[in-house]
């Protein structure tokens, strides 16, 4: 194992050990105290304050992949329902954001330039053993680290998001039990936890569908050939279009 596979990305910070995290300093009872008390083993002393910070941020961890696993449920039905308001756009109140116009364009394109890159390289386009997602996040992966960069921030900004809606649920969902543990319901904490449930979800959709965006259309220009560039290029300023998209503004 080497020294740097000991510490977490970018990802795995922001989905797992921030909600865990979070979690467990939210929960109706003294975790850190707790902990401390399992660390004192048979001397009775009390553990060092660095001892009690590293467990907690393990337990921290290991809480937020549980939620991270369960959380994760949510994507298939999030992608379904983004799938259908783009297939047959809504009207009045509810019609496609500016970011739904944008992720439908760019989808369009980059599924199309798929299917044809497929055609030429296996003749596969109905069965073909990945879907139009997983086909260009594996090509960006192999073939563009800076686009893996930004990538792995907005993955990493969605998947926050989507265990902090599962977690504001569970969090609820105790506080609404407290009188299991022999105190009052907690009917403000219950309230507020569902509202953040509600405020996470949004944001977690909102930035599943720029993570989405961004990856087509990461994916489309990186395969643009430079024949292409510098055909387009050399057109434009034959043409004298420079000049006039600078005197138009």
């Amino acid at each position: 194992m080497k020294p740097q596979d000991m510490f977490i990305g970018a990802r795995d910070f922001f989905a797992v050990l921030v909600p865990g995290a979070m979690f467990l300093i939210l929960l109706p009872m003294d975790v850190a105290g707790w902990l401390g008390g399992k660390l004192a083993f048979g001397s009775g002393d009390d553990p060092s304050a660095g001892i009690v910070v590293l467990a907690f941020l393990a337990a921290s961890y290991a809480v937020g992949t549980l939620i991270s696993g369960v959380a994760g449920q949510f994507d298939k039905s999030v992608d379904r329902r983004i799938k259908d308001r783009i297939a047959k756009p809504p009207t009045g109140w509810s019609k496609l954001t500016r970011l739904e116009k944008d992720l439908a364009r760019a989808q369009i394109l980059a599924k199309g330039l798929e299917e044809s890159i497929n055609k030429q390289m296996i003749g596969l386009i109905e069965n073909r053993p990945w879907s139009t997602r997983s086909f260009w996040w594996n090509y960006i992966r192999l073939n563009c680290p800076e686009g893996i960069m930004e990538l792995d921030r907005l993955e990493g900004h969605q998947k926050l998001f989507r265990s902090l809606a599962f977690m504001s649920l569970l969090l609820g969902y105790i506080y609404a039990l407290l009188p299991t543990y022999g105190g009052p319901p907690s009917i403000v904490e219950t309230i507020l936890a569902a509202l953040a449930f509600c405020a996470f979800l949004v944001l977690y959709v909102r930035h599943r569908m720029v993570f989405g965006r961004r990856l087509y259309e990461l994916a489309i220009v990186h395969t643009i050939p430079d024949s292409c560039v510098d055909e387009g290029a050399k057109a434009f300023f034959e043409a004298g279009q420079a000049w006039k998209a600078l005197t138009e503004t």
